[in-house]
């Protein structure tokens, strides 16, 4: 545990593990099913262990003519009234994106390569994930039998 031994990276590690179990809370509070916040998680961990270079060579390589350009200009205003449309979806992404970056700085300067930052912050996301969603299950009052099991867990 040598990336644990800064301070930053200690609370860079807290905060990525209350921003995914806030975000499992609200997962379970939607109805959004396991499945679903899994494969979120996924994408966005396989989204922070890309390449600058790869992701700067595909945009690059993809506006060499006008008419990629052109494209390029509709598809991105496309995306923006999207994102403009649906801010507070966009907003929840941009700080669960903005999470795992810190924790992958953090990796990246304690030396560890892309699989194993890959690893970690998979590990650790969804660990916080499923923290979420279990908290938000076992305190949900809504239902009597959640009410009892509660009771009897603490017998």
């Amino acid at each position: 545990m040598f990336f644990l031994s800064n301070k930053l990276t200690i609370i860079s590690f807290i905060l990525i593990i209350l921003t995914y179990s806030v975000f499992g809370w609200i997962s379970a509070a939607s109805g959004q099913t396991l499945l679903e916040g899994g494969m979120i998680i996924f994408i966005l961990c396989l989204l922070l262990i890309t390449p600058i270079k790869l992701t700067q060579q595909f945009f690059s390589s993809s506006l060499q003519s006008d008419l990629s350009a052109f494209i390029a200009i509709l598809v991105s205003s496309f995306l923006s009234v999207v994102v403009l449309t649906w801010i507070d979806v966009f907003a929840q992404f941009f700080v669960l994106i903005s999470a795992g970056m810190l924790v992958r700085f953090d990796l990246r300067n304690a030396g560890y390569p892309d699989w194993k930052s890959f690893l970690i912050i998979s590990g650790i996301c969804i660990t916080s994930f499923f923290c979420g969603v279990f908290l938000r299950r076992i305190t949900d009052f809504s239902t009597t039998e959640n009410y009892y099991s509660l009771l009897l867990l603490r017998i």
